[in-house]
C-alpha cells in the first residue's frame, strides 16, 4: 500500500519512526507512572507526590522530544505533506503526556482534599489507565509498521479505536456510579474532582485514538 512515507528516504523512514517511538515510550512510561500513582492513592497517601513527580517529569521529557521532532521538521528536506502529517502526529502524541500529567496533578489535590478517597472510584480509574496503556502500546506497533505494512499499521490503529470505546463504555458506568454516590453523601469537593479525574483519564485514551486516526491518515495517502 502506497502511502506519504514514500516521501521519505529508508535512512530519514528510520530516523523519524524512531523518534516517534521514543516519543511514545516516554508516554508509555508517564502512563506506568500515573498506574502507580492510582495504586498508592488506593493503598495509602505516603508514595502519591513521588510518584505524580515522576508524571512530571515525563512529562516534561516528552515535551523536549516533542520539541526535538519539531525542531527537525522544521530545519530538514521534508516533503510538505510529509512534515504537515508528522507535526500532527507528534503533537497528538504530546497531548496524550499532557493530559496524563494533569489527571496525576488532580489525583494529588485529591488526596490533600479527601481524608479517605473512594477506593470503588479510584479502582476504577486504574482499569481505564490500564487500556489507556494498551492504546499507547499499539500505537507503538502501528507506528513501527507504518514504513513495513502500511495494512498492519492500520490494523493496529484499530485496536486502539476498539479500546476506546471500551473505556467509554467504563467511563459511563463511572460516572453513574460518581453520580449517584454524589446524590448520596459526597461533598461538593469530591464529587467535582471525581469527574474531573474521570474525564481527563478517558480524554487520554480519546487522544490515544486520535493519534491512531494520524497513522491511518499517514498509511493511505498516496
Amino acid at each position: 500500500m502506497a502511502s506519504t512515507w514514500r516521501w521519505l528516504g529508508r535512512r530519514r523512514e528510520r530516523e523519524v519512526i524512531a523518534h516517534c517511538l521514543r516519543h511514545l515510550s516516554v508516554v508509555e512510561e508517564e502512563a506506568r507512572s500515573l498506574i502507580s500513582e492510582v495504586k498508592h492513592v488506593i493503598e495509602g497517601k505516603e508514595n502519591v507526590l513521588k510518584s505524580y513527580k515522576r508524571v512530571f517529569e515525563l512529562e516534561r521529557d516528552a515535551d523536549q522530544v516533542k520539541r526535538e521532532i519539531i525542531d527537525a521538521l522544521s530545519t530538514e528536506l521534508f516533503h510538505p505533506l510529509s512534515r504537515e502529517e508528522l507535526v500532527r502526529l507528534t503533537l497528538t502524541i504530546d497531548d496524550i503526556a499532557n493530559l496524563l500529567k494533569s489527571a496525576g496533578r488532580r489525583l494529588l489535590v485529591l488526596v490533600r482534599v479527601i481524608e479517605t478517597p473512594r477506593r470503588e472510584i479510584v479502582e476504577r480509574y486504574s482499569a481505564i489507565l490500564e487500556k489507556v496503556l494498551q492504546q499507547i502500546l499499539l500505537l507503538k506497533d502501528a507506528i513501527a509498521l507504518l514504513a513495513e505494512d502500511t495494512k498492519e499499521a492500520i490494523k493496529k490503529a484499530d485496536e486502539v479505536e476498539r479500546l476506546e470505546e471500551e473505556v467509554d463504555e467504563i467511563r459511563s458506568e463511572v460516572e453513574e456510579q460518581i453520580l449517584h454516590l454524589c446524590h448520596q453523601d459526597l461533598s461538593f469537593a469530591e464529587c467535582l474532582l471525581y469527574l474531573r479525574i474521570l474525564e481527563i483519564i478517558e480524554g487520554s485514551s480519546d487522544k490515544c485514538e486520535d493519534v491512531g486516526d494520524v497513522v491511518r491518515s499517514i498509511a493511505l495517502i498516496e
